[in-house]
Formats: C-alpha cells, sequence, structure tokens
C-alpha cells in the first residue's frame, strides 16, 4: 500500500518557468497535516496550465520514500 500526503499548491507560470530553467528544482510544500516535502517540479507538468498549477495534490511515495506518484486530491488512486 502506497503512502501519501495531502499538499496545497499554487505556483504561478513565471515562478515554474524559472524552476523549469534550474533543471534540477525542486518543490517545497509543506502537506495539509503541516509534514514538509520535496518533489522535482516536473512532476508537476500535467497540471500547468496558463497561470501556473494551482490546487489540492496527493503525493504518493514508494516504501523507500520516494515519489511515486502525484495526482489531485480529488482522484482516488
Amino acid at each position: 500500500m502506497s503512502n501519501f500526503i495531502e499538499v496545497s499548491i499554487a505556483i504561478s507560470r513565471e515562478e515554474l518557468l524559472i524552476l523549469y530553467r534550474r533543471g534540477s528544482a525542486v518543490v517545497n510544500a509543506r502537506a495539509l497535516d503541516g509534514r514538509r516535502v520535496q518533489f522535482p517540479a516536473t512532476a508537476l507538468r500535467p497540471w500547468v496550465d496558463h497561470w501556473g498549477v494551482r490546487g489540492n495534490f496527493r503525493i504518493y511515495f514508494d516504501q523507500n520514500n520516494r515519489l511515486s506518484r502525484i495526482e489531485p486530491a480529488n482522484s482516488r488512486g
């Protein structure tokens, strides 16, 4: 069974472009339960629109606490 945390993300398009240009950029986020998490900015690409990326997301981790997948929190996986 996968472990996950939920985060609320609001990153403007301009901020994302800066992160992507860095190549190895990570997003630092605080989960809704207060834990902190880091993950590659590129993991958010499927949800980027003209304004950036906004919303609540579930971040799933494997047994080694490595990123498994990210999906909108209203999705059930």
